[in-house]
Parts: C-alpha cells; structure tokens; sequence
C-alpha cells in the first residue's frame, strides 16, 4: 500500500498499468488499484447492469465536445 503526494505520478502510475497490464517490482508482480469509497463503488455496481444492457443492444453513450463543456 503506498500513498502519492503528487498526482502526476499517481496518474503516470495507473497509466503505464493500463497499457503493460502486468507490472513487477524487484521481480515480484504487483496489482495497482484505486481507492474508491463506498458511495463510489456502490454506484458503480448500480450502472453495472445498465452498462451490459447498453452493450448488448449496442447503445453509445455520446459525451458532449470540449467546444460545449465550460470550465
């Protein structure tokens, strides 16, 4: 278990996991895993089942273009 003061490297970290999937230190294989809450992950297990609906009838969520999105 480790904690990152940067975000940078944290988001550097997940990113190279993502893309080499397996990931080893000194040899050994480590799993990278984000922490979420409990909010967080109950939501997630509620879309769930929506999401393999989606996917099934092969609907597309759309995501509005940077153009519409105001920061």
């Amino acid at each position: 278990l480790i904690k990152l003061t940067k975000i940078k490297y944290k988001e550097k970290i997940l990113e190279t996991g993502r893309e080499k999937q397996k990931i080893t230190y000194k040899g050994i294989p480590i799993r990278l895993s984000a922490d979420f809450s409990a909010e967080t992950l109950q939501a997630r297990q509620e879309w769930q089942n929506i999401f393999k609906v989606m996917k099934k009838y092969a609907i597309k969520i759309t995501v509005p273009t940077k153009d519409l999105i105001q920061i």
